[in-house]
C-alpha cells in the first residue's frame, strides 16, 4: 500500500457518498455528488502524479485505477440516468464501450498494462465534467442549494451547458474507442486507453 494506492481506492468510498445523496432523493443531493465527483476527479488526475513523483507505480495501481474511473462513471450515469437527469442510452453507449476495451485490453496487456493515452485520460476527465455538471443541474431543478446559488449568481444559463457537456464526454468516449481498435490491431505499440 503507498500514497497513490490509498487515492486510486478512495474513488470505490467515495462512490456511494455521491450515489446515495441522489438516489435517496436528499435535497442537496445533486450538489453533494458534484462535490464528492469533484473529489474523485482531483484524486484520478493525482494518483497517476504521485505514483510517477514517487516511484509508486504497480500492475496493482494500474489496473485498480483503470477499473475506478470505469465503476465510478458508470455507477454514476446510470444513477442519472434513473432519476431522467441524462438520456438512458448514455449509459448504455458508455459503458459498452468500457466493457469492449476492457475486454480487448485484458486480452492483449493482460495484467502487465501500460499507462493509458491521452485520449483515455481526456475521455475520463470530461466524463467526470459531465457528472460534475449534471448532478448540479439535477441539485438546481431539485431547489437544493444550487437553487439558493442560481437566486445570486444565476448559474441556471451556465448549467443548462450540461447536455452539451455530457454529449462532448460520450463522443469522446467513441472516438477514444475507435482509437483503442485502431491501435489495438498493431501488436508493436504499448499503449492502454483508460
Amino acid at each position: 500500500m503507498n500514497l497513490a494506492l490509498w487515492l486510486t481506492l478512495s474513488r470505490f468510498v467515495m462512490l456511494p457518498l455521491a450515489v446515495l445523496p441522489l438516489a435517496l432523493g436528499w435535497r442537496d443531493g445533486g450538489f453533494i455528488a458534484a462535490v464528492v465527483t469533484q473529489l474523485a476527479g482531483l484524486t484520478d488526475f493525482a494518483d497517476g502524479i504521485v505514483a510517477r513523483k514517487m516511484g509508486q507505480t504497480t500492475p496493482l495501481g494500474t489496473n485498480l485505477d483503470f477499473f475506478s474511473d470505469k465503476v465510478y462513471v458508470g455507477a454514476m450515469l446510470v444513477t442519472l440516468a434513473s432519476l431522467g437527469s441524462v438520456p438512458a442510452w448514455v449509459p448504455i453507449v458508455i459503458i459498452a464501450r468500457e466493457a469492449a476495451v476492457t475486454g480487448l485490453r485484458f486480452k492483449r496487456f493482460g495484467w502487465l498494462t501500460p499507462s493509458p493515452d491521452l485520449p483515455g485520460k481526456l475521455k475520463t476527465m470530461v466524463s467526470f465534467a459531465a457528472i460534475m455538471w449534471v448532478s448540479m443541474r439535477h441539485d438546481l431543478n431539485s431547489l437544493g442549494a444550487m437553487s439558493s446559488l442560481n437566486t445570486r449568481f444565476n448559474v441556471a444559463g451556465i448549467l443548462s451547458a450540461a447536455p452539451w457537456v455530457v454529449y462532448a464526454a460520450v463522443a469522446l468516449t467513441i472516438i477514444s474507442g475507435i482509437n483503442y481498435f485502431i491501435q489495438f490491431g498493431d501488436r508493436t505499440k504499448g499503449v492502454a486507453h483508460k
